[in-house]
C-alpha cells in the first residue's frame, strides 16, 4: 500500500543568492517580475500514454500509517476518525457496521472509533468506501506540521517548527498566558492569528486548546528582478502629477505606511527628502530592534521597498512615511498592518502577496478578509495592494461540474477541457523548486462545515511523485499544495518538500521534465457540483515557463487574503508605450475572485527608472511598482478631502479612470488606467 504524503510550499530562492529571505512554505511574494528565460519548447507527444491514475492510494494520515504496521504488537490500540464517501450503498454501510464504524457519521464528517487495532485499521483502509483514517489529536494541524509533530526524534532533542496559529476572537488574559507558555509572543497576536517557533513535541497540546482553531505553516516572501522602463519623472509629467503638485497637492499632514522587505534610507532618492516618521522591522522568530532594515547592501528586498517609497514620495512629497520592514511571513505583514493602525496612518501600501492561496484567497468573505475590512478599511485607512504577477503561471477552471463517473473509489475532476482527467506540464531544468496548488470555492472558516474534500496529485511515469490530501472535512482550508525540489535544490530533503530526480521517462525535450497533475474528489457526488477550481504552477519567480497543456487560462488573480477585502483597492500593471498609450502587462493578476468580484479595481503604470533599481542596472516593474503609484495619489486625495470614506475613495478612483479593454469594468484592466487630473476635477 502506498503511503499518502503531505506537503506545503517551497519558497524558491536559487536565482536570487543575495536576497534576504527566511523560511519557505506558501510563498509570499514581493510583487515584481523576473524575466522569462528562453527554453527549448517541450514536446508532450507520447507522454499521455504513460499516465496511470488507477493506482492504490493509502487513506492513512500521519501517525495512523505508522501505527498500522504494528501488527505484531499485542494490544496495540489507537483512537481514529474514519471518513467515508457520501451516498454509501447498503452493502458498503453493512461492511462498515461489521467493523464497528457508524456509516452515517463516517459519510458526514467522520466516525470516531476507539481502541482500533492495526488489523482493524488495515481492513478499513482496504475498503473503497473509506476516504481517510486520521488521528483526531492531529486534526487541527496542517499535514506538514503534523508530520513534524509525530516525527521520531532522539530523547532530549528539541525541534522548533515555524507555524501560524488561527485563534478564536477576543481571547482572555488567561488564554493569552497559555499561548505564551508554548512560546507564542503575545505582541504578535493580531487579526486572530499568531506566529512563532513552537517545540514540535508541544504542537499536539497546543492544538488541543479549545480556543485554537488551526495550526499551519506560514507563508514566506520571494523578491524578484527586472529589465527596461520609463523615467518616473516622465510618467509623473505625462499624467499631470507635477501639475497637481504646483497647485499645492503634496500630501501634507498625511501618513503613509509602506510594508515591504526592507528600506535603505540612505538611498539618494530618499535621503533627507521624505519625512520619515517611523521605521520598524517585523521578523517572525527574531527579536525586533525597533528599526527598519536600513542597510545599504544590494539586497533586492531593500531595493524593492526603497523603490516603493521613492514612488510615493515622488507623488506626495510632503506625506510622512512609516517604513515597516517585514521578514516575509504573513504574520509579519499582519503585525505591520497592526502597527500602521497604531501609528494612525491614512494609507497602507503593500506591494507583496502570495501566489499560493491563503485562507481567503478566492473570496472577499473569508475570515481574514472580513477582519481587514472591519478593523482597517472601515476605520478609515485606505489599503492599497498589488494584484500579483502570476497571470501566466496560474490557471483556472470555472465549472466544477465537469466530472468523470465514479471509478475505483476516486472521482477525478475534469480539469482539462479536452476531456482528460489530468494535465501535463513542463518543468524547466533551470528551475530547481516548484509549487503546485489547487484551491476551490467553499467555506473558509474552520468553524463552518464544508461539503468538499479534494486531493492533488503529481505523477511521472506510472507512479505518483507526490500527493497532497488535507482533511477538508476536518477543518483544513479548501486548498491543496505540493512542493517539489530537485536534488541540487536548496530545499532538497527539507520537511514538507518532495525531492524528485533530475529526469523522468516522461522527458521529451532536453531542457524540461514533463509531469502530470490531477485533482480528485474524495466525496464524489458531494459538494463540488457547480463550483470552480483554481490550479496553479509557480516556481522561482519564473512565470509562464511551465506550459500547462490544454488548460483554460481564464482567471489567475494572485493576491493575498488581505487584498480581497471588499474595500481594499487592488492594483494591476500597465506598460506605457512609446506612443503614450497603455497596455496590460501579461503577468498582471486578473480576476474575477471566486465570489464573482471583479479584480483588479484599477491599473497603473509600471516599469520605472529613477528608483533604487537603477543601481542594479534595471528598472522597477511588476504590480509592485504600480501599487505605490496609486498609493501616492490616494495620499494626495486624503490630504485634499479628509472626510472621504474608503468606499468613496475607491468609487472615485474607478469613476475617473480611462477605460481600457472591454467596455466598462473587466477582469483585466478593472475600471481602467488611473487618471490623476480627472480624480481631482471631481
Amino acid at each position: 500500500m502506498q503511503t499518502v504524503l503531505f506537503f506545503t510550499l517551497v519558497c524558491p530562492m536559487s536565482l536570487r543568492k543575495t536576497a534576504k529571505v527566511a523560511g519557505f512554505l506558501l510563498g509570499l511574494h514581493i510583487l515584481q517580475v523576473l524575466p522569462v528565460y528562453a527554453q527549448t519548447a517541450p514536446d508532450f507527444s507520447g507522454a499521455s500514454s504513460k499516465i496511470d491514475l488507477d493506482q492504490p492510494i493509502s487513506p492513512l494520515g500521519n501517525r495512523v500509517d505508522a501505527f498500522s504496521k504494528q501488527t505484531e504488537k499485542r494490544g496495540a490500540a489507537l483512537t481514529v476518525i474514519v471518513q467515508a464517501r457520501p451516498n454509501l450503498t447498503p452493502e458498503e454501510q453493512q461492511q462498515l457496521q461489521k467493523l464497528g464504524v457508524d456509516p452515517v457519521a463516517a459519510a458526514k464528517s467522520g466516525a470516531t472509533v476507539t481502541n482500533a487495532s492495526p488489523q482493524l485499521i488495515n481492513k478499513l483502509s482496504g475498503l473503497n468506501s473509506v476516504i481517510r483514517i486520521v488521528d483526531p489529536r492531529l486534526r487541527k494541524l496542517g499535514n506538514a506540521v503534523a508530520a513534524q509533530a509525530v516525527a521520531p526524534r532522539k530523547r532530549g532533542t528539541l525541534t522548533k517548527v515555524s507555524v501560524e496559529i488561527l485563534l478564536n476572537d477576543n481571547l482572555s488574559d488567561s488564554q493569552i498566558e497559555q499561548l505564551a507558555s508554548f512560546g507564542v509572543d503575545p505582541k504578535k497576536i493580531v487579526f486572530n492569528r499568531a506566529s512563532g517557533n513552537i517545540d514540535a513535541t508541544k504542537l499536539e497540546a497546543l492544538a488541543n486548546l479549545d480556543f485554537v482553531k488551526r495550526i499551519d505553516q506560514p507563508t514566506s516572501e520571494v523578491p524578484f528582478g527586472t529589465t527596461k522602463g520609463q523615467p518616473l519623472s516622465k510618467v509623473n509629467n505625462l499624467l499631470g502629477v507635477s501639475l497637481l503638485q504646483k497647485q499645492g497637492l503634496e500630501g501634507k499632514g498625511i501618513r503613509v505606511a509602506i510594508i515591504d522587505g526592507g528600506f535603505d534610507i540612505k538611498d539618494a532618492n530618499l535621503n533627507a527628502k521624505p519625512q520619515i516618521m517611523h521605521t520598524e522591522t517585523f521578523n517572525s522568530g527574531e527579536e525586533s530592534d525597533g528599526k527598519a532594515d536600513v542597510s545599504a547592501g544590494d539586497l533586492i528586498g531593500v531595493t524593492h521597498g526603497t523603490s516603493c517609497a521613492t514612488i510615493i514620495h515622488s507623488i506626495a512629497p510632503k506625506a510622512e512615511l512609516a517604513l515597516l520592514a517585514v521578514g516575509g511571513k504573513t504574520g509579519d505583514v499582519l503585525n505591520a498592518i497592526n502597527r500602521a493602525m497604531d501609528l494612525k496612518v491614512d494609507v497602507i501600501s503593500i506591494s507583496m502577496g502570495t501566489s499560493v492561496p491563503t485562507d481567503s484567497f478566492l473570496r472577499s468573505d473569508g475570515p481574514l478578509a472580513r477582519e481587514i475590512q472591519e478593523k482597517v478599511t472601515r476605520k478609515g485607512i485606505a489599503l492599497i495592494v498589488a494584484a500579483g504577477n502570476e497571470a501566466d503561471s496560474l490557471v483556472f477552471t470555472p465549472d466544477g461540474s465537469r466530472q468523470l463517473p465514479w471509478k475505483k473509489g476516486k472521482n477525478w475532476v475534469m480539469i482539462d477541457p479536452t476531456g482528460k482527467k489530468y494535465v501535463l506540464f513542463a518543468w524547466p531544468k533551470s528551475v530547481s523548486e516548484i509549487t503546485l496548488f489547487a484551491a476551490w470555492d467553499d467555506q473558509y472558516d474552520p468553524d463552518l462545515a464544508r461539503t468538499t474534500d479534494l486531493g492533488l496529485y503529481v505523477f511521472g511515469d506510472k507512479d505518483f511523485k507526490a500527493i497532497s490530501d488535507e482533511d477538508q472535512l476536518g477543518n483544513a482550508l479548501p486548498r491543496e499544495t505540493i512542493s517539489l525540489a530537485r536534488p541540487n535544490s536548496k530545499y532538497f530533503g527539507q520537511p514538507g518538500v518532495v525531492s524528485v530526480p533530475n529526469s523522468t521517462s516522461l522527458v521529451t525535450a532536453k531542457d524540461y521534465d514533463v509531469y502530470g497533475i490531477a485533482i480528485f474528489d474524495n466525496r464524489a457526488n458531494g459538494g463540488m457540483q457547480g463550483k470552480g477550481v483554481r490550479l496553479g504552477i509557480v516556481g522561482n519567480g519564473s512565470s509562464g515557463q511551465f506550459n500547462p497543456k490544454s488548460i483554460s487560462s481564464i482567471s489567475s488573480l494572485s493576491a493575498s487574503a488581505y487584498a480581497l477585502s471588499a474595500d481594499t483597492i487592488v492594483v494591476g500593471a500597465v506598460n506605457l508605450n512609446d506612443d503614450n498609450t497603455f497596455k496590460i502587462e501579461s503577468y498582471s493578476g486578473r480576476g474575477p475572485q471566486m465570489d464573482g468580484t471583479i479584480r483588479p479595481d484599477v491599473v497603473a503604470p509600471t516599469n520605472f527608472s529613477g528608483t533604487a533599481f537603477d543601481k542594479r542596472g534595471t528598472v522597477f516593474n511588476g504590480t509592485s511598482a504600480a501599487t505605490p503609484y496609486v498609493s501616492g495619489l490616494v495620499a494626495l486625495l486624503r490630504g485634499q478631502n479628509p472626510s472621504l470614506t474608503i468606499p468613496e475613495i475607491k468609487a472615485l478612483l474607478k469613476k475617473t479612470t480611462a477605460d481600457l479593454g472591454d467596455r466598462g469594468l473587466d477582469n483585466i484592466y478593472g475600471a481602467g488606467v488611473i487618471q490623476p487630473l480627472s480624480i481631482f476635477k471631481k
